[in-house]
């Protein structure tokens, strides 16, 4: 009988545990990136400037959530493309044809159920509390949501990660070439600073370019069946292809040492970011001028809090498991905006302190939906899509 040597078998069983716990790592800076979106939709209808087409509009009044809200858009969506492209690096092997009805499985079927029956609900708020006033949500469904063009609301990103995929799994073999030859991609995928933020510049100049034929804050809706913001595409397609790369490398994101230079990182987020408040701050640029420079920043801005948030995710590995939302983070972001939303409804005009409304809602929304989260888990064939 064939036995293999120890040597051999210690050596497997430690490269079984670094695979692990560089998933479980991953697991937790998807987490952090999901509560991060959730923060970003509980504190938009507070904001000083706000954003118009919002579905509840109230008291406004917090700079600070106008900043926040800047820079969460550079990195929260970014980091979960990072994400899935780095845990795509373990299934991408097989046939094409079982691949695509698996990830169709995982994204498509809950864009559908999030656009024909989730996204209903927050178009219903959206409706009754402007100018179209009372009606049953029957009516609302049937002879208005349906009859128009279908939005996507936050499950764009479902989409959006599907043709990615798509993409990378019948360009597999070049990409894999591209990680195991081209220096450029082995230093990528090593993060290395210098080769990640010039990564990063040709980023933003992609998303530049698109800018001049289209506005940076776009969006496009191809007849409710693919919805995007076309600038951001350069910017999120190179943090998922990033996390195709660093899967490919050396590079451990569960060990603190490969991050050595934080301590270089944290002022230069600091310094870009200041820079891209400076320029987005009313009345300082042209609007076209702001934009342009926007989409050269984003993609640095973004980079710097990616790395900080991969250290934030790391110390998060002493979390006691109570505490930890892994395995429910899927469902909180598929989850928690048509309930947030009903809760920014019902607390409309209340004399609250808008900050106290914001962080209190979010909280409530992401507890709720990480309880249906695990609730329909228990249902059969629920655990293969959540």
């Amino acid at each position: 009988m064939d036995t293999k040597p120890p040597e051999k078998m210690l050596s497997e069983e430690k490269a079984e545990v670094t695979s692990k716990n560089r998933i479980l790592a991953i697991d937790r800076l998807r987490s952090i990136a999901i509560l991060f979106v959730a923060l970003h939709h509980s504190i938009i209808p507070y904001c000083k400037r706000g954003i118009p087409w919002w579905y509840v509009q109230d008291t406004k009044g917090v700079i600070w959530f106008d900043i926040i809200i800047l820079l969460n858009d550079t990195f929260m969506m970014p980091i979960l493309f990072f994400v899935s492209g780095y845990l795509l690096s373990f299934s991408w092997h097989r046939q094409p044809r079982p691949f695509l009805v698996a990830k169709a499985k995982r994204l498509l079927l809950p864009l559908f159920v999030g656009v024909g029956v989730l996204g209903p609900i927050i178009a219903y708020v959206h409706a009754i509390g402007g100018e179209d006033g009372p009606m049953s949500y029957l009516h609302f469904w049937i002879f208005e949501y349906l009859a128009r063009q279908l939005e996507h609301f936050h499950y764009w990103f479902l989409g959006v990660l599907f043709l990615f995929m798509a993409f990378a799994r019948l360009g597999r073999s070049w990409l894999v070439s591209q990680a195991e030859n081209c220096q450029f991609f082995q230093h990528l995928g090593c993060m290395r600073l210098s080769w990640l933020y010039l990564y990063m510049l040709l980023l933003g100049f992609l998303s530049l370019l698109i800018s001049v034929l289209y506005p940076f804050e776009g969006w496009i809706n191809l007849s409710g069946l693919f919805v995007c913001q076309p600038s951001r595409i350069p910017f999120y397609g190179g943090f998922f292809l990033l996390g195709l790369f660093v899967a490919k490398s050396p590079w451990d994101p569960s060990k603190a040492s490969s991050l050595p230079v934080l301590h270089l990182i944290i002022p230069v987020a600091v310094l870009l970011s200041i820079s891209l408040v400076a320029i987005r701050a009313p009345g300082v640029l042209p609007g076209n001028v702001q934009f342009f420079l926007s989409a050269l920043l984003y993609p640095a801005v973004g980079a710097s809090w990616f790395l900080i948030l991969v250290r934030v995710a790391q110390a998060l590995d002493r979390l006691p498991h109570r505490f930890r939302i892994s395995r429910a983070s899927y469902g909180i972001y598929l989850l928690h905006l048509p309930i947030l939303v009903v809760l920014q409804y019902l607390v409309i005009n209340q004399p609250i302190d808008p900050a106290i409304k914001a962080f209190s809602l979010g909280i409530l929304a992401v507890v709720a939906s990480y309880m249906l989260t695990h609730l329909l888990l228990r249902l059969p064939g629920v655990g293969g899509v959540l």
